[in-house]
């Protein structure tokens, strides 16, 4: 414990940077953990939380954990998946044996399947080291906490994901405009993950009509883990374009140039979170499969759709009452047909009453916060 009386944080799972803005854009993907959504996620944790210093895995080595800090963070996204083995992260966790917190663990699947039985073993050890240090874990949704109980996991709190609560005590609110004054539209998606969709042929549909919508519509599109699109945006030239073919394909383009010129008419790509905060401030309206990119908007007042497709986006969507469809029923709809289905009216009062459960969980859990006190009455059942 540092002379503050602040604890040393130790952070695993998602960073709040990409590192600096002159490195290689390749390491900067590859510091966001691959996806630029977890930027979100860990900015707004370590907005959260009071600390008398940060650490991560690339700041110093699973042996000097112990020695140098006081707890262990973990700012989790969709790590119960069966495609995942979080045997390293367990070992530290069980290396450093100190006291943890971790916020916004999902279960990835198709659909509302059973899902314990099928996650590896390093992945199962991780879940239940971590709870066993934790007076109580946040968990994204109502599906992850019946996965966790599968595994004899209980002291779990259902709370979506800290990106929700980057505003800190202050509600999400948005205005439902009509759609006749819906002029400035950013679409958000990706050319991949359809295989986990629990339409996948929906899915695949939704992503090709999002992205030459926008292509046609001149509608920015912002790119979060398609490695190859992020690159040539970073440099368009001829041998990167060739990287482009397959996602060409699936957007429905004959030509690989087709798809290379609409990439760079309309692709966006964000290594700094308060760099996408005031790009999503000049929107009228965030739509696509995306959920980070929604929250992006949401968190600066602009309204936002979901189009949700896997047990990940489903459950958060339902949870904190976001503007959502499904890729099933959003296939075949024009964007004004997708808005007028759309409820706004949601939001606002579950994040509310989630704001005093999620500063009740950084309590019991002994973590120092920046949010106001949390209401005696705010504890839910663990």
């Amino acid at each position: 414990m540092a002379d503050s009386g602040l604890e040393r944080l130790y952070v695993l799972g998602a960073w709040h940077s990409a590192g600096e803005s002159g490195w290689r854009w390749e390491v900067r993907f590859r510091s966001s953990g691959r996806n630029t959504g977890n930027l979100l996620v860990g900015h707004a944790a370590c907005r959260q939380l009071r600390h008398a210093a940060l650490g991560a895995m690339h700041t110093h080595r699973p042996a000097q954990v112990r020695g140098n800090f006081d707890r262990v963070v973990v700012v989790a996204t969709n790590f119960l998946s069966p495609h995942f083995d979080l045997s390293a992260l367990a070992d530290v966790v069980e290396t450093a044996d100190l006291p943890c917190l971790m916020v916004g663990l999902g279960a990835q699947a198709a659909g509302y399947r059973r899902l314990a039985p099928e996650l590896q073993a390093g992945t199962v050890r991780f879940a239940r080291a971590v709870a066993e240090r934790s007076v109580v874990i946040g968990v994204r949704g109502e599906y992850t906490a019946s996965v966790l109980r599968d595994l004899g996991i209980h002291n779990v709190e259902v709370l979506g994901c800290p990106s929700f609560y980057t505003n800190l005590s202050a509600p999400l609110r948005v205005e439902r405009k009509p759609f006749s004054d819906v002029e400035r539209v950013a679409v958000t998606g990706t050319t991949d993950v359809v295989g986990l969709s629990f339409d996948p042929q929906a899915k695949a549909e939704v992503e090709r009509t999002l992205f030459r919508l926008a292509d046609a519509s001149g509608y920015p599109y912002v790119f979060q883990s398609e490695l190859p699109e992020i690159l040539y945006l970073e440099r368009p030239d001829p041998e990167r374009a060739q990287a482009l073919e397959r996602s060409a394909g699936r957007m429905g383009y004959d030509r690989v140039e087709e798809y290379a010129a609409a990439v760079r008419r309309i692709g966006r790509v964000f290594f700094d979170v308060d760099a996408w905060f005031d790009f999503v401030r000049g929107q009228d309206l965030v739509v696509g499969t995306r959920l980070h990119g929604a929250v992006a908007a949401l968190l600066q007042g602009v309204p936002a759709i979901v189009v949700y497709h896997d047990s990940r986006t489903r459950e958060i969507c339902e949870l904190l009452g976001l503007p959502r469809i499904s890729v099933t029923e959003a296939s075949g709809l024009s964007l004004e047909a997708i808005y007028a289905r759309v409820r706004f009216d949601e939001l606002t009062p579950r994040h509310a009453a989630l704001i005093p459960r999620y500063v009740d969980l950084l309590e019991r859990n002994g973590v120092a916060h920046c949010f106001g006190a949390a209401p005696a009455t705010a504890r839910a059942a663990g």
